[in-house]
């Protein structure tokens, strides 16, 4: 009886592992196609099914998801988005591994106890996404034109003094909204996703205008551009919005390009033409030296020191020789330095098809300003020739007609009383020929 006993005390351990040790057989063989009971994603539940037949389900909902609209919106402004069209897709293959994947990784006692944990509680899926980067950075880049405005300074109407309020700029926070929409996808909520957008407070506040005090015109200048050119006269408009109401204090050093900043398209800059090694080229922001130039010519006449300048390659048809400033951002700059006691202020508006910039500020001394251009040096262009076999043997066409360069020096002339009592160099212009060419037909032995 005793021997018996302990038998039966001996083999109880032994009958208890067979036991557990075939349910863990027979549960993998039944699951070894399937997913684990209490897997699911969004309401759509997985457990018990094969792979087949999940991966089905997994496909109704990719379609529910990629192809339900959302709307994006700011303040009142609303755009309507379908996933699929700008290439969010569902990952159907990693989300189907990921919910087989449940109670098969690590060792044989996490796998119970994972299996146990989901059987009691379940488990989510989170949703993975294959995004087009290309369609997605496209869209939002879009969605920034439509939305981005920069801040709009406070300022002066120059003809009845008055203060002209400030204007707060936006800009989409791209990086941030796309976080946003991708969290709102992936949990699959219906209805409206805010984007983030960033205001941005203008540099110069009506207060900063009243703290200027009286304050005249010390110089201006006016060029003239062609509405009709739409483009072009869109990237003259925003970059004299930006000098506008731009206030140098004492000692300070006004870069065009850091108040102007890059002309791209997100900040409303289109193809327009503009000279590039002395050819018309399409590129975005043509026009902008239209307003550098002027700016340039102002300030000459308003006693501001030159820091940086540069003519173009060839000369402009808006402005005379000597008095343009050719920009390119982060590579040519137009730089002015206030070297007075007071503040300056920079006052740009557009009337028809006119460009008014004006520099204002306290006039300390009765000195007068003038501007002299010295004699303008005509540079010969070359002559240059291309052969043409089909041309008659030494006969010569004219391909290009070539256009002289030229050399030029402006002078500031300061006055006091109808004297002159100082004269600087404050500009000093190489404008480069362009080539006559010919084609020439074939020269015998030559």
């Amino acid at each position: 009886m005793a021997r018996n006993r302990l038998l039966l005390l001996a083999g109880g351990p032994l009958l208890l592992f067979l036991l557990l040790a075939g349910l863990w057989l027979g549960l993998e063989y039944h699951f070894e196609d399937r997913i684990f009971y209490g897997v699911r994603i969004h309401n759509h539940y997985l457990g018990g099914l094969p792979r087949g037949e999940a991966a089905s389900r997994i496909e109704d909902l990719a379609r529910e998801l990629e192809t339900k609209p959302l709307d994006l919106y700011y303040g009142d402004r609303v755009w309507e988005l379908i996933p699929e069209e700008i290439g969010i897709r569902l990952d159907r293959r990693a989300v189907l591994e990921e919910a087989y994947g449940v109670g098969r990784k690590g060792s044989l006692l996490e796998q119970v106890r994972e299996r146990w944990q989901v059987w009691r509680r379940g488990r989510e899926i989170e949703l993975s996404l294959l995004v087009d980067e290309k369609g997605r950075e496209e869209y939002f880049a879009a969605l920034a034109r439509e939305i981005n405005s920069r801040p709009r300074n406070a300022s002066l109407d120059p003809d009845t003094m008055t203060v002209i309020p400030g204007r707060k700029g936006l800009e989409l926070e791209q990086g941030a909204s796309w976080e946003r929409l991708e969290a709102e996808i992936k949990n699959f909520q219906p209805g409206q996703v805010p984007l983030l957008v960033r205001e941005i407070a203008p540099a110069t506040s009506q207060e900063d205008i009243l703290a200027l005090g009286e304050i005249g015109i010390l110089g201006q200048a006016v060029t003239v551009f062609q509405r009709e050119e739409e483009n072009r006269a869109v990237n003259i408009q925003l970059a004299a919005a930006a000098l506008d109401g731009t206030i140098i204090e004492p000692g300070e050093i006004l870069s065009f390009n850091d108040v102007v900043g890059p002309r791209e398209p997100q900040y409303g800059f289109m193809e327009a033409p503009e000279l590039v090694n002395m050819e018309l080229v399409s590129g975005i922001g043509g026009g902008v030296c239209q307003v550098s130039s002027t700016l340039f010519h102002a300030a000459l006449l308003a006693g501001m020191e030159v820091v940086e300048r540069h003519c173009h390659s060839r000369p402009v048809a808006y402005i005379p020789l000597g008095l343009d400033a050719t920009v390119v951002y982060n590579y040519l700059d137009l730089k002015l330095a206030n070297r007075g006691i007071s503040p300056l202020l920079l006052v740009a508006r557009i009337r028809e098809d006119r460009l008014e910039l004006a520099v204002l500020g306290k006039s300390w001394t009765p000195e007068g300003i003038r501007l002299e251009t010295g004699e303008i040096e005509e540079i010969e262009a070359p002559v240059e020739y291309v052969l043409d076999p089909t041309l008659p043997a030494g006969e010569l066409l004219e391909e290009e007609a070539g256009a002289p360069g030229y050399r030029v020096q402006v002078e500031r002339v300061v006055t006091l009383e109808g004297r002159e009592i100082r004269r600087e160099i404050v500009s000093d212009s190489v404008y480069f020929p362009r080539p006559r060419v010919f084609r020439r037909g074939p020269v015998p032995g030559n």
